[in-house]
This record gives C-alpha cells, structure tokens and sequence, in this order.
C-alpha cells in the first residue's frame, strides 16, 4: 500500500485474517476505509479507492503471506456497497528430501 511499510501491511492481514472454515469475508466500504485507516475524503471515487489500495494490498498479501485472496465489488444496483475477500491457502510444495 502506498506509502505504508511491510510491518504495517502485517496488522492490516490481521483485520483481513479469514475465518478458517469458509475462507470469506465482507466488508461494507465505510468498514474497510476504517480498518485501514483511510479518510472517507480519500480516494472518493471507488475506481482510485480500487487501483491505490484494494489492489496493491491484495498484491501484496498474495506475495507476502500464506493466502492468495482474490476480491470482488459488492454492489447494490450500479452503487459499490462493499468487497467480498476470499483468502485461500496457499499450497506448499514437499521438500523432495
């Protein structure tokens, strides 16, 4: 995330941490924006909300972290209500030992 350290991207996992059992989660947008700490001023516009912090998180989880997670746009009519996470584990390759 833009102008975030790796330490910081850690708590944010956290908030993120999927239920074990189902491997979803939801947020409604005004949650999200308050999870991650972000003004309801910044990034007004879904679109830039998307591109500067939905994506490089999710980049950054699937590179940094035991899950891949791939999200999608909750919507309501044409308004974006929310994002729906699903966090899968990564599958860990046997050592040939």
């Amino acid at each position: 995330m833009p102008g975030r350290s790796s330490r910081g991207c850690h708590s944010q996992q956290t908030a993120f941490e999927p239920d074990r059992k189902f491997g979803k989660r939801q947020f409604e947008i005004g949650e999200l924006r308050e999870i991650l700490q972000i003004g309801a001023k910044q990034y007004e516009k879904f679109a830039d909300f998307r591109k500067r912090v939905i994506e490089p998180a999710t980049e950054e989880i699937n590179e940094r972290s035991i899950y891949k997670v791939e999200w999608e746009k909750v919507t309501q009519g044409r308004k974006v209500t929310g994002v729906a996470f699903d966090f899968q584990e990564k599958q860990q390759l046997a050592l040939g030992i």
